[in-house]
C-alpha cells in the first residue's frame, strides 16, 4: 500500500513537471531518462556477527533488482528535476524473510540565479535496511528516511549573501519494536555567504533543530524528544583547476526533553581535499570529527573520527577504476540506565575502530550500458567482544539506461 502511495505521489510530481515544461518557452537541456540493473553480491558476515558469537557467521548472496528514471530540465532561469529508484533485495540461503525494497528519491525546482534571488525545494527519500552492525537484535528492519529542504539566498552588497533554510524529516522503522525510534525532526538555519569568485564561497551560520519520537514513551531507554543548537562554518574553495578544498566546523549543544545524562555539546568538523595532478587521476584526503548519532539509530552516540583517502583513475574513455582506504574510531557516550531515584547509571566504557577498504571497476561498454565489479573489506575491532566483526563484500553489477 505504501509502495502504491509512493509510486501515485511520483507520478503526479512528474506530472506536474511536465506540464510546468511545456508551459515554458525554452530549451531541452537534458530530459527524461529511465532504465535499470541487476547486481549480485556475495557477504561474507551479512550481519556482522562477532566472532565469539556461538551461531557463526552467515554468508550469502545479495542480489538487487532495480529500476530507475531521470528527469532534469533548465528553462532560463528554472531547473526542474526528478531522480527515482525502486528496488528489490533478495537474500539466498534461506534468508528471504529479509527480502525488503529500496526506495531512492531525489526531486526538486530551483529558480533563480546567484547574482539575483534563488530560491529552492528539493524532496529526498530513501528506504534501506538498518545496518545490522549497529544492531544488537539482527531482525528485518527497513527505515524509510524522508526530508524536504527549502533555501533561499539572497545577494545583499557586493559579495555577501544571506541565506537560510529550513528542513522537515522523518524516520520510520519497519520492525514494530523499533517504533520507539521513529523520529520527526523540523529545524533551520540562517547566516551570511562570502562569495568572491563563482564556485568559492564561505558560509557562517546559526541554526536549530527540534527533535521528537512520536512512538517514544519517556522510560529508562527512550525519551520524548531533543532540540539542538549549532553554529556552523564552512568553506569550499578552488585553489586552480586541479585543486579544491572542502570543510566545515560546527559546535553543536543537544538537550534531551528527560533524560539529561545524555545531553552533549561539542565541536563536528571535516575537511576535504581533492587533488586532480593529471587529467585522468584524482586523489580525495578526507577527516572528520563528528559528533551525535553513531550509525542508523539516533539514539547510538558517539565522538567518530575518520580519516579517508579516495584515489580514481580514468584509465581510458570508457574505463575507470576506484578505491577508498579508512579508519574510523568510535568513542560512545550516553549509553547508561536513567535510574527511578534520578541520576544515572554509567555503561561499560565503549570504544571501536574501524579499518576498511575498497577496490571498483566500472566499464561504459556503451553509452546505455555499464558493466562494474567491486570488492570491499571491513574490520571493526572494539573492547566490548560481542561487536566486533569482519566482513568481505565481492559484487557485479549490469545497468542499462536509455
Amino acid at each position: 500500500m505504501k509502495m502504491k502511495k509512493v509510486a501515485t505521489a511520483l507520478l503526479a510530481l512528474l506530472g506536474t513537471v511536465l506540464v510546468a515544461a511545456d508551459a515554458c518557452a525554452a530549451e531541452d537541456t537534458e530530459g527524461f531518462h529511465f532504465g535499470g540493473g541487476v547486481n549480485v553480491a556475495n557477504d561474507s558476515n551479512v550481519f556482522r556477527t562477532a566472532p565469539t558469537d556461538p551461531a557463526g557467521v552467515a554468508s550469502v548472496y545479495l542480489t538487487t533488482v532495480y529500476g530507475l528514471a531521470s528527469f532534469d530540465r533548465t528553462y532560463g532561469q528554472q531547473h526542474l528535476f526528478a531522480n527515482v529508484n525502486f528496488g528489490r533485495v533478495l537474500y539466498s540461503g534461506g534468508f528471504s524473510a529479509y527480502d525488503y525494497g529500496t526506495q531512492s528519491v531525489d526531486a526538486g525546482y530551483r529558480v533563480g540565479s546567484w547574482e539575483r534571488l534563488n530560491l529552492g525545494i528539493e524532496w529526498v527519500r530513501s528506504a534501506a535496511q538498518v545496518n545490522f552492525a549497529d544492531t544488537v537484535f539482527k531482525v528485518p528492519d527497513v527505515v524509510t528516511r524522508d526530508t524536504l529542504t527549502a533555501d533561499v539566498d539572497q545577494p545583499v552588497i557586493g559579495d555577501w549573501h544571506l541565506v537560510a533554510n529550513a528542513t522537515g524529516s522523518s524516520e520510520r522503522y519497519s520492525d514494530p519494536l523499533s517504533n520507539v525510534s521513529n523520529l520527526d525532526r523540523f529545524g533551520g538555519q540562517v547566516g551570511v555567504r562570502y562569495v568572491p569568485i563563482y564556485g568559492n564561497r564561505i558560509d557562517l551560520s546559526l541554526g536549530e533543530t527540534r527533535g521528537r519520537y512520536p512512538n517514544g514513551a519517556t522510560t529508562a531507554f527512550s525519551d520524548a524528544g531533543y532540540r539542538d543548537r549549532l553554529a556552523d562554518l564552512s568553506v569550499s574553495w578552488h585553489f586552480s583547476g586541479s585543486s579544491r578544498l572542502d570543510g566545515h566546523a560546527g559546535y553543536m549543544r543537544r538537550r534531551n526533553d528527560t533524560l539529561t545524562f545524555r545531553d552533549f555539546s561539542g565541536l563536528s568538523s571535516d575537511l576535504a581535499w581533492v587533488w586532480a595532478p593529471t587529467g585522468k587521476l584524482t586523489l580525495t584526503l578526507s577527516g572528520s570529527r563528528v559528533m551525535g548519532a553513531a550509525g542508523d539509530v539516533e539514539f547510538l552516540t558517539a565522538v567518530s573520527k575518520t580519516l579517508r583517502l579516495s584515489p580514481a583513475w580514468q584509465a581510458t574513455e570508457k574505463i575507470k577504476f576506484e578505491a577508498a582506504l579508512f579508519r574510523s574510531v568510535r568513542d560512545y557516550f550516553g549509553q547508561g540506565l536513567q535510574l527511578a531515584a534520578g541520576g544515572s547509571l554509567p555503561a561499560a566504557a565503549h570504544i571501536d575502530t574501524i579499518l576498511g577498504g575498497s577496490v571498483t571497476a566500472t566499464w561504459a561498454v556503451e553509452r546505455w550500458l555499464t558493466l562494474a565489479a567491486d570488492l570491499r573489506s571491513e574490520r571493526r575491532d572494539s573492547n566490548l567482544a560481542n561487536w566486533a566483526y569482519s566482513d568481505r563484500i565481492g559484487g557485479i553489477s549490469v545497468r542499462v539506461w536509455l
